[in-house]
């Protein structure tokens, strides 16, 4: 069985895809960072295009897009890959 912890229903609802075979835990939950803020290398304040508590660049559009989320991490100089690779 897949243990996700405190919040495992709730994963369970958001990731549905999620097994032994693809995911591992890597730390626990966490109210300081979110896997966005994560990915952009921030462990101190959640990242995601909504208002306060939440951090987002301003340049990006406030929004849940892929486009804005392209954005976000543009402002760090992540760019875009031509290929998924």
């Amino acid at each position: 069985m897949l243990d996700l912890g405190q919040d495992e229903a709730q994963s369970r609802l958001d990731f549905p895809m999620l097994n032994v075979h693809n995911f591992s835990r890597t730390s626990p939950a966490s109210d300081h960072y979110n896997c966005a803020a994560w990915a952009a290398g921030i462990a101190d304040r959640p990242w995601w295009p909504w208002e306060w508590p939440y951090y987002w660049p301003p340049e990006a559009p406030l929004e849940a897009t892929i486009p804005a989320f392209v954005a976000a991490y543009a402002t760090l100089g992540y760019v875009e890959c031509d290929t998924a690779d």
